[in-house]
Order: structure tokens, then sequence, then C-alpha cells
């Protein structure tokens, strides 16, 4: 069975779309386990839905051990791609349908059962569909127009577009997906373990790197020079985007758009909000940022709102961004309900209407929306947040951010009443990787020229104090005028980067290469031998390497010292460490 996800849409089910990958498919494993609607389609032996020509599910039924998987595109969740291009054309599913024939077809000739085929099928479908799309059925008046068989057989066979494909994990409840936190990068990581997993130092060190490009098969975000790979911030960021966009093409504008984001401080609460505005409202949209704890009084507000109401005139949709709303113990938010609600500001007798614009508050109390305001339990507390009008303001929102920053995941412990780190975020790692890339400038494929040393302390050391503020301004004094490589000569003093991470940590990871360094010489003739004995094999081995490593001229001896004492890098790159042996003396093979 072979059918598009807007069929099985169209029938009583709760699948959402254009939120994360993860959150689709297993929204869709959820209604195919437990909703008798759409159950029935499981008796097929294989049960393809795809998602536009960006992804599929396939449910493959052997005798036993029914398996999930999910075909897709990381850059794009269903309808992006497509949507870029105008214009729609008949035709997209039989060319999905071509792609799956193909490769049992394939099966048949050689007489080899491989049942992986019906992926590959559905990935060489994929394809074709896109290549539908591009070329259509031709120009409407030249009197050619027809299907594209040629350009659509020749991606089938060669597909041109590149798919990547997970397991789904089984759900054992109706509603499991709402609540689970499962995520593609942690399965393609770690092979479905189940222990406790290890930060993924080695994909933040490639995403430093390399950027992009180094996320093979992870789905991914960009929003303008936002890049992330958190799923919790993908599906935030683009329900957020989504809300701006409705607001900006179908609301009359009677009353703002009032949205919040949460963090810990230096997290980038208003990078990622700024990126989304200007994408969605141009980057000429303007944005008024206002610190409420440094304004004296609600008659300072006065003025702020003012100049909301002057861009409004301007013809715009102003984002307005209201840093620590919740400071002064929430003073603020009694006075903000009024232009929440009905759009308007009280200045003496007179009553301005402000028109159409996007409130964002920044908090500084909480670093969750779930923990903002005070608790039931204490009545005393809870009281007083309700006589300043605290739930009546959360009632006005109308969606909300967490956002992560460079430093693990805290969470609030009601019993100690403190942030307390989330062993089970292990994306920190990458998201420091791309963080430091944005700092840089460096939003393409270019190559991070950097000390390896100093990339691993950046990526692994505990904490940054001040959070992304105190990344920049290492990287900043790293970045030398003039240099295009970060050296760790370059390094700021002890007392100087001991403001923004714990300094004898940093060094410690920076150093963690240079004893092995000192035994490269031991490992440089196995280097070597190993090249040779490759080259002879391969047949591209030169003459003059074709000698015992002793009788080699001293700059390739260097060349084998060098190659040996980048082991430990290299296997850095896949989650590998080298450490001392307890043993005092050390043999190499």
């Amino acid at each position: 069975m072979i059918l598009s996800i807007d069929d099985v849409r169209k029938e009583e089910v709760r699948i959402t779309r254009g939120i994360s990958w993860e959150r689709t498919a297993l929204d869709l494993v959820d209604e195919l386990c437990f909703n008798p609607d759409i159950s029935m389609l499981l008796n097929c032996r294989h049960l393809i839905i795809n998602f536009s020509s960006e992804g599929a599910l396939h449910v493959d039924n052997p005798d036993s051990n029914r398996i999930f998987r999910l075909i897709y595109d990381p850059a794009h969740m269903e309808n992006e791609w497509k949507g870029k291009i105008e214009g729609h054309c008949l035709g997209f599913m039989s060319c999905l349908t071509a792609g799956i024939v193909s490769r049992f077809v394939e099966v048949s000739e050689h007489a080899v059962k491989n049942e992986n085929n019906v992926d590959a099928g559905i990935k060489a479908g994929l394809s074709a569909m896109r290549t539908m799309h591009l070329k259509g059925h031709g120009q409407v008046n030249d009197g050619q127009i027809g299907f594209p068989l040629t350009k659509v057989a020749e991606d089938i066979c060669r597909p041109s577009n590149k798919y990547a494909s997970i397991a789904l994990p089984e759900l054992e409840n109706a509603g499991d997906s709402i609540n689970s936190r499962w995520t593609i990068m942690m399965t393609a990581h770690f092979k479905g373990a189940k222990e406790s997993p290890l930060p993924l130092y080695d994909i933040g060190i490639r995403a430093a790197l390399l950027g992009p490009k180094a996320l093979t098969n992870i789905p991914y975000a960009k929003f303008g020079k936002l890049f992330t790979v958190d799923r919790n911030e993908i599906e935030s960021l683009r329900i957020f985007r989504k809300m701006i966009i409705d607001y900006e093409k179908y609301d009359k504008g009677k009353k703002p758009l009032s949205l919040t984001v949460f963090g810990s401080p230096g997290a980038g609460k208003s990078f990622g909000i700024i990126q989304i505005a200007e994408g969605v409202l141009g980057r000429d949209v303007p944005i008024l940022e206002f610190n409420l704890s440094q304004f004296a009084g609600p008659e300072d507000l006065i003025g702020a709102f003012h100049q909301v109401r002057d861009r409004v005139l301007e013809g715009t949709t102003p984002v307005v961004f209201w840093d620590e709303f919740d400071s002064k113990k929430y003073l603020w938010l009694q006075y903000l309900l009024s232009p929440m609600q009905e759009g308007k500001f009280q200045e003496g007798q007179l009553t301005h209407p402000i028109g159409k614009y996007i409130f964002i508050f920044a908090g500084g109390t909480s670093f969750d929306m779930e923990n903002f305001g005070e608790p039931k339990e204490d009545k005393k507390a809870w009281d007083k947040y309700k006589l300043k009008k605290g739930p009546d303001f959360v009632s006005r929102l109308s969606g909300y951010l967490n956002v992560l920053g460079p430093n693990r995941r805290q969470y609030f412990d009601k019993k100690t009443k403190i942030w307390i780190d989330d062993p089970m975020d292990v994306c920190f790692p990458v998201r420091r990787g791309l963080l430091k890339r944005s700092i840089l400038k460096l939003f393409g494929d270019e190559y991070l020229k950097i000390d390896r040393g100093i990339l691993s302390a950046l990526i692994e050391v505990e904490k940054y104090n001040h959070g992304a503020r105190s990344m920049e301004k290492i990287l900043m004094q790293l970045k030398q005028l003039g240099d295009d490589v970060i050296r760790r000569s370059n390094l700021p003093p002890a007392e100087i980067m001991s403001i923004h991470a714990d300094y004898e940590s940093f060094i410690k990871i920076a150093n963690r290469h240079l004893e092995f360094k000192t035994n490269a010489d031991l490992l440089a003739p196995s280097v070597h031998e190993f090249y040779r004995k490759l080259g002879e094999k391969e047949g591209w081995l030169r003459e003059e390497m074709d000698k015992d490593y002793n009788d080699l001229p001293e700059d390739y001896k260097e060349d084998n010292r060098q190659a040996a004492a980048r082991i430990p890098q290299v296997l850095e790159l896949v989650g590998l460490y080298v450490v001392p042996d307890s043993m005092p003396s050390l043999s190499w093979p």
C-alpha cells in the first residue's frame, strides 16, 4: 500500500506537521497502532506513507517483529522543499511507486532477497518526485507537454537527492508520542543503547570544524543565521515561526501577538527570535528592545509604548523585545495587560490604540516556562503573584520558547529549590560547535582553522559561566585580527579566562594530547610501514618511500611523526579517546 499523508489526515487522526521529524513520525506511528480509523492499514505486508517529496514512513510487516522506518530529508520538513518552488503538477505518486517497483525488479533479476530494497526504492521515488516538480509537464504553449519520462527514469536509476533512514521506537500506549523525548540524533549515534549516554563531543567537534555537512543524517533547521539540531529548539522555533507568519498574514491587528522566551543568562534568548522575525517580516523589520529592570517606574512604559505606536504608524509590524519582564517581583505584569489584551495603553485621561505589533517577553527569574511564577503549594507566594496579575498575564500569551544555549539544559528541583544540570541533555556539545561558527561568522561549509587542543577544550569545558556571552568573549580573544587561524597563543590570561570558564579544567583538556605527542617517535615507524604496505598493495607506492623508516630522509620521517601525533585528534572525531596506560612503560606494535 502506497499513499500520501494528506489522505491519512482526512481521517480523525492527530498527526502534526512542520514541527519536527520526530514528532510527526511518532504521531503517525501512534495513530496507526492505536486508532481504529486507520489501524487496518497495518495489515499490509508493506505500508508506505509519504510526506510529499521530503520523506516517508515504511512499515515492514514480516511474520513477526513489525518495523517502522522513517526515510527523511534532514534539511527539510514536510512540504518545505516543495514550498520553495512555485506551481504544482500531476504524477508525484506515480514517481514514488515507480521508484519502489524498480528496486523490486532489481531483486527479482538478481535473485537476491533484500527487504532493504524497499527503502532504497522509496528514496529513489522521493528523489524522482523532486525531479518531476522541477521539470513539470513542459510549457503550456509549446505543444510538447507531457510526462518527463526520461528525466524521471534517470533519477530513479541514479537518485540526485539524498535521504536518510532510521528505525522508530515502539510505543507502548496511545498518546505516548506526545511526551516522547526520543531523537533521531541519539538513536543514530548510540545505535539504540539504553544506558545513560555520554555527551556528543565528537559531533560537536565535527560540527565546529565542518559546519552543517558534518551533521550527516541528523535533522536540522536553519533560521537566518541560527542553525540548530536540537529537537526541542527545532520544534519551538518552528511553532514560533508559524505563529508570526499567521499573525502577519491573517490577523487584523486589534491586539498584539504575545510570546515569551526563557533561558539561563547568556543563552541567547533574543538571537533566535530576531532571526525568525527578520526571516518572516523582512530584514528591515523594526526591532525595539527595552530592559524593564532599568525602568524607574510604570510611567517609563508610556514612552516605550509611544515608540511602538510610531513604528506601527509608519506601516510596519514592529517586534518589541521586553527583557527581564518579570523583574522587581513581577511589578510590570499588571501594566502590560491592557496592551496585550486590547492593543491600547492609557496616558492620563487619554487611551491610545497601538495597532499591529509583536510582543516578545524575555524572562529573568526562571530558565523555562514550566517554572515561571510561584507554586500554588506556597499559598502566601501564590496570592502575591495573583495580586501582581501573574495568572492573567500567562493567559494572554500565545506561546513560549525555552532557549538552551551552550551549557547543559537545567531543570528545577522543587525539593532543593535550585536549578540542576539535566544529565540526559547530551546535545550541548553540538550546540556549542554550531554556536562557535555563528560567532565567528562561518555560515557555510568553510573549514574552521583552529588549534585542535583549544577546540576540544571549547567543546568539552564543563560550563561557560555567562553562557553564550562567555563563549563569545573567549573566541574574540582567540580570533586576533589578521590571523585566519585560532591559536592557543592568543588565549586570554588565567585571571580573564576565569571570568568565563574554569581555567584549570580548560587548559587540562587543551593539553590532553601532549603526553601522547611526546611519544610520537615510537609510533612513526609503524605508521610508515602501514603506509608502505598499503601503497604496495594498491599500486601507488613511490620508489623513494619504499624504504625502511630509518633510511628515509628527515622530512619524510617528520611526516610520519606528525601523522602519529594526530591519532588522538582523529579518534576524537568519532568519540574515542587515548588515555595513559597504567603500565610505566609503553610498547608499540
